[in-house]
C-alpha cells in the first residue's frame, strides 16, 4: 500500500482545502497521514481514517532555534512514516519538506503553492525575499520535485526563477463539493453581500468595510463578514480594529461560520476584493453556489470570473469601480440569478473536487 504524507501548517486548512483530495486517495488503496498543526480538526480529520501527526509551527516567526526545531520534528515524522509521496502545501511547509528532504530520502515530493502572497509582491523589498527565492529555486528544481500552481501568473513566476518546466504543474484550485455548495432559490430583499475569509487587510477586508459604508443609507442592503482573525498571518487585522468595524450598522460579523453552504444559500453576492490569490476558495464555493462574485482583477481571480458572465473584476484596490459593480447588480435582482447560474455552470464543466482530483492523481501517478 502506497503512503502519501500531507505537509501543512494548519490542520483546520488541511480539512477545508485538501480533504476531499485525500479520501479519494484513500478509497484508491492508499495510506494517508497528515503533518499538522494539531487543533480542533483533527479528530474530524482522523475520523477520515487519516493519521494526524502534531507538528509546532509558527507561520510568522523567524526565531532560528524554534525553525530548527520544526524542521527536526518533521524529519522525524518522515523517518518513522517512510512515505512514497511528501505532498506539502504553502510556503513554510514547502520550505522545510525541501529541507527534509536532504536528510530523508524522500522517493517523492509534491510541493503545492496556493498563492505567492506578500513576500513575493512587488512593493516588498526584503532581503528575505531573495534568500527565500534561492531556496525554493534550489528545492523546486530536483528531479524528484514536483510544483503544483493554481495559476498561470505563478507559473511564470516559477519559469523566471528558472525551475524546470518539466517539473511544474498547473492545476486550477482545489476544486470544491459542487453537491454540497449547490444552487438554491434567491431570497427576497434585503440584499445580502458576503465576504468569507480571513480577517486580513490584504484579503480586502477594509475595501469591503468602506465598500459596506457607502451604503449605510440604504435600509435593504447588508454586508456579512464570515471568518476569524490570523495571528500568525503579518496581515491579521487587529482586534481592536475590528471591534470598532462592529460598530458599523450595515455590518454583520459572524466569525468561524460551521455552515457555509448554507450561508452561501442566504446570500445575494459574494466580494472578496483580495490583493492576492492563488485561486480563492471562497469565490469557488460561491460561484459553485449559484451566487454572482465581485472581486479586483488579479491572478487568480481571473480563472473563476468571467466578465460579465458570472460577476465583474474591479481594477485593483479602485473602491470607486467597486461600489459602481456592486450598485450595478443590486439595482437589478435580475442579473443576480442569471449571474449564479453562469458561475454555476462554469464551476460543474471545470472546478469540481471530482475533476481538480483527478488531475492530481493523475500527476501523482
Amino acid at each position: 500500500m502506497n503512503k502519501v504524507l500531507f505537509v501543512v501548517s494548519e490542520d483546520w486548512y488541511f480539512l477545508s482545502h485538501r480533504i476531499e483530495l485525500a479520501k479519494s486517495l484513500i478509497k484508491d488503496g492508499k495510506e494517508v497521514f497528515l503533518v499538522a498543526q494539531a487543533g480542533e480538526s483533527s479528530k474530524e480529520i482522523e475520523k477520515r481514517g487519516i493519521k494526524v501527526l502534531p507538528w509546532k509551527l509558527n507561520r510568522s516567526s523567524k526565531n532560528p532555534l524554534v525553525e530548527m526545531l520544526s524542521i527536526i520534528t518533521l524529519v522525524r515524522h518522515i523517518k518513522n512514516i517512510n512515505p512514497d509521496i511528501v505532498y506539502s502545501v504553502a510556503l513554510k511547509p514547502n520550505i522545510y519538506s525541501g529541507i527534509a528532504s536532504y536528510f530523508v530520502n524522500t522517493k517523492r515530493q509534491i510541493y503545492a503553492v496556493g498563492g505567492l502572497g506578500y513576500l513575493f509582491q512587488n512593493e516588498n523589498k526584503s532581503s528575505l525575499k531573495n534568500i527565500i527565492k534561492f531556496i525554493l529555486r534550489s528545492i523546486f528544481s530536483r528531479p524528484k520535485s514536483k510544483l503544483i500552481v493554481q495559476n498561470s501568473f505563478d507559473k511564470e513566476f516559477f519559469l523566471n526563477l528558472s525551475i524546470p518546466e518539466r517539473n511544474i504543474f498547473l492545476i486550477e484550485g482545489s476544486g470544491v463539493d459542487t453537491n454540497k455548495f449547490c444552487f438554491k432559490e434567491i431570497n427576497e430583499y434585503p440584499c445580502k453581500v458576503l465576504f468569507s475569509g480571513r480577517l486580513l487587510y490584504d484579503k480586502g477586508l477594509k475595501d469591503f468595510v468602506s465598500l459596506a459604508i457607502k451604503f449605510k443609507d440604504r435600509n435593504d442592503i447588508e454586508f456579512i463578514v464570515a471568518g476569524e482573525r490570523d495571528p500568525q498571518n503579518p496581515a491579521c487585522i487587529e482586534a481592536k480594529v475590528i471591534e470598532e468595524w462592529k460598530k458599523i450598522n450595515n455590518i454583520k460579523f459572524l466569525g468561524k461560520v460551521n455552515d457555509m453552504p448554507k450561508l452561501i444559500s442566504e446570500s445575494h453576492i459574494m466580494c472578496l476584493p483580495s490583493y492576492h490569490e492563488g485561486f480563492p476558495k471562497a469565490l469557488l464555493e460561491g460561484a459553485s453556489g449559484g451566487r454572482p462574485i465581485i472581486a479586483y482583477d488579479i491572478p487568480g481571480c481571473r480563472s473563476i470570473i468571467h466578465e460579465n458572465k458570472n460577476g465583474f473584476l474591479v481594477k485593483f484596490k479602485d473602491e470607486s469601480s467597486l461600489y459602481q459593480k456592486l450598485d450595478h447588480l443590486y439595482r437589478n435582482p435580475h442579473l443576480i440569478k442569471e449571474m449564479g447560474l453562469a458561475g454555476r455552470r462554469l464551476v460543474l464543466d471545470r472546478f469540481s473536487d471530482k475533476q481538480i482530483n483527478n488531475q492530481i492523481k493523475s500527476m501523482l501517478n
